[in-house]
């Protein structure tokens, strides 16, 4: 099977208050993205890497994802949209023709490993959809102006990460489906739970984290350098 990982990387980051894109924002010495891509670089089951980036950052992060960074197995840096889905869609569309299995993940969670990587495509491989998650350690309650109204068993509850992996067929179908019924979603396997696709959960790590404010920097920025010393 031919394996293609996208690589979300084009928001602006707004979250993070900083100029800089946070995917590009340096932690353990290296770029967000950089830590990111090469462990997708180093993992022996993908085959080509593609990177949605804001447009404006395409022409300047291509050649140094090649040449400065080392990602051999970059085959396309893409021009992202003002929407996650929209930028994943445009990542679709630039697959390669034999491409068999889709690994979608976000350009800013760079703690992830190659295991799960590899447990997510034999997963998709087998099911047709598969999504990393971990179970909550904290109750959770729904709350209306203030006021809890519920409390939720969190048994059955799982906090969804990336990547979510799936067969080109189904998340193509799912997309398709998503611009004809006009019902999107930031998450890219609930376009495949729309579109009626079962969704196998493949076990996550807490540690796989998606750095998105000032808080996450520094917890990443220790997590990156204890794995270095491993």
């Amino acid at each position: 099977m031919h394996k293609t990982a996208i690589i979300v990387a084009a928001g602006s980051g707004q979250r993070m208050r900083c100029k800089t894109p946070k995917q590009f924002i340096e932690i353990a010495g290296k770029p967000i993205l950089q830590h990111t891509l090469q462990v997708f670089e180093s993992c022996d089951d993908i085959d080509d890497i593609l990177v949605v980036l804001p447009p404006e950052w395409v022409s300047v992060y291509d050649p140094i994802f090649r040449s400065d960074w080392k990602i051999s197995k970059l085959m396309q840096t893409v021009a992202g949209a003002g929407q996650r889905h929209l930028s994943v869609w445009n990542g679709l569309q630039a697959l390669p023709d034999d491409t068999e299995i889709v690994i979608i993940h976000d350009g800013v969670r760079p703690l992830i490993t190659r295991d799960i990587i590899r447990n997510s495509i034999y997963t998709a491989a087998r099911d047709g959809a598969a999504v990393v998650g971990v179970q909550s350690k904290d109750t959770i309650k729904r709350v209306k102006d203030t006021r809890i109204v519920e409390t939720i068993p969190r048994d059955d509850l799982i906090l969804v990460q990336t990547p979510q992996t799936f067969r080109k067929d189904v998340i193509l179908a799912a997309n398709r489906s998503a611009f004809d019924t006009d019902r999107f979603s930031t998450d890219d396997a609930a376009l495949a739970e729309m579109a009626g696709y079962p969704v196998t959960l493949v076990p996550g790590i807490w540690t796989n984290i998606k750095i998105t404010s000032p808080e996450d920097l520094k917890v990443a920025e220790w997590l990156l350098r204890e794995r270095s010393q491993e």
